[in-house]
């Protein structure tokens, strides 16, 4: 009976070592698979936040890179802005440019012209003072032949005066006294 109650005994005792056993075995189990899970958690976080991160910083990149491209664009923007400027401001040179040589054409024209009339003019008065010049030397020349014709008409006057004989008696003085000789002589048989 002994024997057998011992029996029992061990194998119940084996049996609640086993059942010991294998409930430590479970509980490692169990603290092994929450550990896990705890890892897992951990893991799953950490990669989470990693990915979390990366998009963080691949979002920061493209809108670094979009606000550079954009302001990319508006530094084309402006040096576009600055060539079309500077090719207005050369287009206005050149046009000032052109209008200032057709204004300096027109002015050398106007100032041609005004010289051409001044020597025209010049040609003009020129030539009626030396007309009148001449008209005055010929009318001084006139004078000068009427002065002198009216000089030797006196001087011949004087002359005949101082050559005819004394009138005697009363009779009126003849206008010409050779002319009166001479045809005087004329009636002489």
């Amino acid at each position: 009976m002994d024997r057998m109650r011992r029996i029992e005994d061990e194998a119940r005792r084996d049996n609640e070592l086993r059942l010991d056993a294998m409930a430590r075995e479970m509980e490692r189990d169990r603290q092994d698979r929450e550990r896990q899970r705890e890892q897992d958690r951990l893991e799953q976080e950490y990669r989470e936040a990693a990915l979390r991160d990366q998009m963080e910083r691949d979002r920061r990149y493209h809108q670094e890179r979009e606000q550079e491209r954009e302001r990319e664009r508006a530094r084309e923007k402006e040096r576009e802005r600055d060539r079309q400027r500077e090719e207005a401001r050369r287009d206005q040179e050149r046009h000032d440019h052109a209008r200032n040589r057709e204004q300096v054409q027109r002015e050398q024209a106007q100032r041609d012209q005004a010289d051409r009339e001044r020597r025209e003019r010049e040609r003009d008065n020129a030539r009626r003072d030396q007309e009148r010049r001449d008209q005055q030397a010929e009318r001084e020349r006139e004078q000068a032949r009427r002065d002198q014709m009216e000089r030797d008409r006196k001087a011949a006057a004087d002359r005949a005066r101082n050559e005819r004989p004394m009138q005697y008696g009363p009779g009126p003085a003849p206008t010409d006294w050779r002319a009166r000789q001479q045809s005087n002589s004329l009636e002489k048989p």
